[in-house]
């Protein structure tokens, strides 16, 4: 489902935020991370991920949440115990974030986060082509749990705005003992590049799509954002309903957001 279109957009003014010092640590002397690089196929275009290069946005650290911009529900958002929290208040507040810079050059975004609960909230963190900031149809990379199915993750994507007839746009990840993912964190990764997609879960691809293999490929996907939005009233029969707001909020939490670049 794609994820944000009846947001507001808002115009961005930025300084490059990798370089400032408010809440991000080098990996190489942050606590221990997923940098498995074992693969679900082999891939012999693969790049090299350099995790001794890694940035990492660790919410422990209460201005890690100033690198990153509202796009909605400013109130459905804190760092409280060490986390990031991203509440969903009401069917017309979900707590949403970006990170403001356009990566280009592509690598691997991930996170540490437990998903929000209940039927119809998504818990969505998803990587977009500049488009989406003048309200263009933009590439798309998704990575959504639906509590409908609450041990499926689901990796989408998406072409200038438009699923891809006669291929699989949508599949589903489970882990090994098919937890349920709201009562458990898990790293959820997303690696992009020119040639290959990969999705990530616990230090493990789980999924890889190729440019040249699809009918058509995800090329422009470098804008990041996530968070939680009500999926009932649009995607009932996907997301399922809220039926009982009053045990809300729904929360999203997330230890740590990192972006590894290639060597």
């Amino acid at each position: 489902m794609q994820y944000l279109k009846s947001f507001a957009l808002l115009a961005i003014s930025f300084i490059a935020c990798f370089h400032t010092t408010g809440g991000i640590v080098s990996a190489a002397v942050s606590q221990p991370l997923q940098t498995s690089t074992a693969t679900a196929t082999p891939n012999p275009q693969a790049r090299r991920l350099c995790f001794d290069q890694s940035k990492v946005f660790w919410f422990k650290n209460s201005s890690a949440i100033q690198n990153f911009q509202v796009v909605s529900c400013a109130q459905g958002i804190k760092v409280e115990n060490n986390q990031l929290v991203l509440q969903q208040l009401n069917s017309n507040c979900g707590g949403t974030l970006m990170y403001p810079n356009y990566i280009r050059q592509g690598g691997m975004w991930d996170m540490q986060m437990q998903v929000a609960p209940s039927q119809g909230i998504i818990s969505a963190f998803c990587l977009y082509g500049q488009e989406i900031l003048t309200g263009g149809k933009a590439d798309e990379l998704d990575y959504e749990v639906s509590n409908l199915t609450p041990q499926i993750a689901q990796s989408m994507y998406y072409v200038k705005g438009e699923r891809v007839l006669g291929d699989e746009y949508q599949y589903n990840i489970k882990t090994p003992d098919q937890q349920i993912f709201s009562n458990t964190k898990h790293i959820y990764g997303i690696e992009y590049n020119q040639d290959y997609v990969n999705w990530w879960m616990d230090g493990q691809i789980r999924r890889t799509v190729y440019k040249g293999v699809r009918n058509k490929f995800p090329a422009d996907v470098g804008l990041l954002r996530f968070g939680v939005w009500d999926g009932s009233a649009s995607s009932g029969a996907w997301a399922g309903t809220v039926s009982d707001w009053s045990r809300g909020p729904f929360n999203m939490y997330i230890d740590w957001i990192r972006f590894t670049p290639y060597c």
